[in-house]
């Protein structure tokens, strides 16, 4: 079996869905594993590494990242829950090899405000 670190995302490795971040490992060989802010305890005989997504996967992911994060905060967005959200937004995409580069800063300033305004939820 792989070696599996704290950072790693893993999925089940009998259905292959995916579980989420590794946060913590305990002694007896526990992952604490974190998806979308809900943290669970699996054992590692249970997961496996996920694949690292493409990077065409990972905009398609975005979006959908940014409607979790915005629905979390409420109806008011401000420019700190902005900056978390981007940066969330760049952890995906950098993790699948995609540079961050100002082109790819202003997409997602770009995909946060359509989806801001799609869900009618005002930014201050």
């Amino acid at each position: 079996m792989t070696e599996i670190k704290i950072g790693d995302h893993v999925r089940d490795s009998r259905t292959k869905e995916y579980q989420g971040e590794v946060k913590n490992i305990a002694i007896i060989k526990q992952l604490v594993v974190c998806r979308n802010g809900l943290t669970s305890l699996v054992y590692e005989s249970d997961v496996e590494p996920a694949p690292r997504l493409t990077s065409e996967e990972a905009w398609a992911q975005a979006p959908i990242l940014v409607v979790h994060e915005i629905l979390e905060r409420g109806t008011v967005l401000y420019e700190f829950d902005r900056r978390q959200i981007r940066h969330e937004c760049y952890r995906l995409l950098g993790g699948s090899g995609i540079k961050v580069t100002e082109p790819v800063k202003e997409r997602v300033r770009a995909i946060i405000e359509q989806v801001a305004s799609a869900l009618h939820v005002q930014s201050v």
